[in-house]
């Protein structure tokens, strides 16, 4: 549930950004820097995008009461993992 909801939010925070910025073809993966005129709208799609990251990073950590910890690096590119 916790990777899914992270996606939701990730996906939330961009179908916030100005439309002005986005092409067809570009996906969550590409986008740049925006500057905003709206500072609530830009604190809005901050929250939910650090809040998709705080929740992916729970999918790997282990606490008293959690479940599955995800222990698989292989969805990272190599030289991206820590040693």
């Amino acid at each position: 549930m916790d990777l899914e909801n992270a996606l939701w939010w990730l996906r939330k925070a961009y179908s916030l950004l100005p439309t002005k910025n986005k092409s067809k073809n570009q996906d969550i993966t590409k986008i740049n820097y925006h500057v905003f005129q709206n500072k609530d709208l830009a604190k809005t799609i901050k929250s939910y995008y650090f809040s998709s990251i705080v929740t992916y990073g729970k999918c790997f950590t282990s606490a008293k009461g959690r479940g599955v910890k995800l222990e698989s690096k292989d969805h990272v590119k190599k030289n991206l993992v820590l040693p």
